[in-house]
């Protein structure tokens, strides 16, 4: 469980990152607003494909189980801070959920196999 609050604490980390260079661009015009949204998007994906890499650094198989465990928790992260500030849950939402498994559990299989070939 140890590892999954690090992996958590390190997605966030990026995701603050990557997020506030985003803005700093935005700020002074350097990109526009579409291109500020799309890269929050991608921003996300980044930040948790490097929390699923670090999820599954004690694993030996399975790398997609810990990368689903941890977008999870994420989105159960998310979906709280959603219904506290009273955001609207639709179609958005739930494709944006789903970049949130896909990006963790890329990561986690990657690492896996990264391991298994090192390993030979």
């Amino acid at each position: 469980m140890k590892n999954y609050f690090k992996a958590i604490a390190y997605t966030f980390l990026y995701l603050i990152i990557l997020i506030l260079l985003l803005t700093i661009l935005h700020y002074f015009n350097i990109i526009n607003d579409s291109l500020l949204d799309i890269g929050k998007l991608i921003a996300v994906f980044i930040s948790l494909f490097i929390g699923g890499f670090k999820v599954s650094k004690q694993e030996l198989k399975k790398g997609w189980l810990a990368g689903l465990k941890l977008s999870l928790m994420i989105i159960i992260i998310f979906f709280l801070l959603s219904l506290c500030f009273s955001f609207k849950i639709g179609l958005r939402t739930l494709i944006y959920y789903l970049i949130i498994i896909t990006s963790a559990m890329m990561g986690s299989i990657i690492k896996i196999n990264k391991k298994d070939k090192s390993n030979n």
